[in-house]
């Protein structure tokens, strides 16, 4: 007897070869490897035959990868061990879905496994834990006990990192199938994860957490409006969004709004965040990397005599602290309000109208939908009009590695590149175009906008890798607001240094 899985896999296969067919010239277009993530060529036919709405939009197959083989895996059970966290304000991590759902991302990826597990033979299986810890736990006792308990499992990108480096996953050079050159890989994280020349795993479009941990700014329109101050998506536009704009505003709206003489949540700010996710975002947006590399490809600490990093963060400093209370810091201030420890309360601050600009990641922005106040999207400012680009901080993301005792790197890989060119065709636009813009953005220019945060996206070894030893310097001084910036930088440098030279040190063993 045939279960619900197998007659999908039927279903859905006569469905996407008629699908191809129909839209075969309509979705052709020249794969430069430039494509807007969420750019869907049937989406407009979709929303027409659907009253408009693009829930049921599908993509179809747009993009494959000929290199990849014909395979009949015998009906192997492909294991992904995964932190899957059902409640509010999860980020997407889930490997799969037994069944569809209504919710257009998960959706999309039941489609997406079901017509891998087609292609190929397989039946994907997903290992869930409601905490990050219990995969990273399972992963540590397969190594060290050189167990079968998954293909892939999840780990978070810093550990990911000492894994990698102490030679206990398959590194993604590899594995003979995972060709981290095409467009479904995330071509400008990737290469800020190498070292020495070395990239041991790389982000694909299968890894949606990564891209909903990147940061953005949300703003009040009906504020901005009530203050007449300039369009903000104009002065994005013509690249003059700066961080003196930014604290300008903030300035003008910050009140104490019921007279008691004390600034707290009942209060309104020109900035609501935490001190975690908003400080660094002051020398990321001014492009400026706490660890850079040399063109071998080894990094170094770049704040020690780094004038424009100590100038972004003086300014920062002289701004928040240098007069009135411009910044309601929800780990720091003490709430009246709202909850102490839950970073779901800053959200709910913003919504309730007690903030102009709210500092926060891409998946956090999804649980605004509810706002009855106007709200817009953009990316954080620069740090003056000179600065050619915008830069957006991409400071976590969860990863899927295979274990080193992994036994057959072929199926793992082809696996593994299947997901990242599905995820691509089917969950990325579903997620991207249909799920986040056409849900949760307000209006045309906060679209554009996601393009432009996505574009900007980028990490650095200091924040992402490194954050407690490079990072937390300056996220330390701004917290307990010293401003010793540049004393601290060359106080920190040896310390740092030995960091790094540890990791140059790894390498060189796996190499040997």
């Amino acid at each position: 007897m045939l279960n619900s899985k197998k007659i999908f896999k039927l279903t859905i296969l006569s469905v996407l070869i008629l699908a191809m067919l129909v839209f075969a010239f309509a979705s052709c277009k020249t794969d430069d490897g430039k494509q807007t993530p969420g750019e869907n060529p049937t989406q407009n036919q979709d929303d027409e035959e659907n009253g408009g709405d693009s829930e049921k939009a599908d993509a179809g197959p747009k993009y494959k990868a000929d290199y990849l083989p014909d395979m009949d895996f015998d009906g192997y059970v492909f294991r992904i061990a995964v932190y899957d966290d059902p409640g509010e304000g999860a980020l997407k991590s889930a490997a799969d879905r037994e069944q569809e759902t209504g919710d257009t991302v998960d959706d999309a990826m039941y489609r997406r496994n079901r017509i891998i597990e087609e292609r190929y033979n397989v039946i994907i299986k997903q290992i869930g834990f409601p905490q990050w810890t219990g995969a990273f736990d399972l992963f540590n006792k397969s190594i060290a006990g050189g167990t079968d308990d998954f293909d892939l499992c999840t780990q978070v990108v810093s550990n990911a990192w000492n894994v990698a480096l102490q030679g206990k996953i398959v590194p993604i050079y590899q594995l003979p199938y995972c060709d981290i050159t095409q467009p479904w890989y995330c071509q400008n994280t990737n290469e800020e994860l190498s070292i020495m020349g070395k990239l041991f795993f790389a982000y694909s479009d299968e890894a949606l957490n990564m891209f909903e941990q990147s940061e953005a700014v949300c703003f009040n329109k009906g504020m901005a409006a009530e203050f007449e101050f300039e369009d903000i998506y104009t002065l994005v536009d013509e690249g003059k969004w700066t961080v003196d704009r930014f604290f300008e505003m903030s300035k003008a709206v910050t009140q104490d709004m019921n007279g008691d003489g004390i600034m707290n949540d009942e209060d309104r700010y020109g900035i609501l965040s935490e001190w975690d996710m908003l400080y660094a975002n002051f020398w990321r947006g001014a492009g400026i990397k706490l660890i850079e590399k040399d063109p071998d490809g080894i990094p170094y600490f770049n704040a020690v005599g780094n004038q424009r990093l100590f100038d972004a963060l003086e300014n920062a400093y002289d701004n928040l602290f240098g007069g009135e209370k411009i910044f309601y810091d929800l780990y720091k201030d003490k709430p009246t309000k709202y909850a102490a420890d839950d970073r779901q309360s800053t959200r709910m601050m913003f919504q309730d109208g007690h903030g102009l600009f709210y500092v926060t990641y891409i998946g956090n922005v999804q649980h605004l939908r509810g706002m009855d106040k106007d709200y817009g999207l953009i990316p954080f400012p620069k740090y003056d009009e000179a600065q050619e680009n915008y830069y957006s901080r991409c400071y976590e993301g969860l990863i899927n590695l295979p274990p080193i005792h992994a036994e057959n790197l072929e199926r793992t890989s082809i696996i593994m590149e299947a997901l990242a060119i599905e995820s691509k065709n089917y969950t990325i636009p579903a997620y991207y175009e249909i799920a986040f813009k056409n849900k949760h953005a307000r209006d045309e220019e906060s679209e554009r906008m996601m393009d432009l945060i996505y574009d900007a996206r980028s990490m650095d070894l200091g924040d992402t890798i490194w954050r407690g030893n490079v990072t937390s310097i300056f996220d330390s001084l701004m917290h307990t607001q010293k401003n010793t910036f540049a004393s601290s930088a060359e106080k920190n440098d040896s310390v740092i240094q030995k960091i790094i030279g540890r990791a140059i040190e790894a390498v060189e063993a796996l190499e040997n």
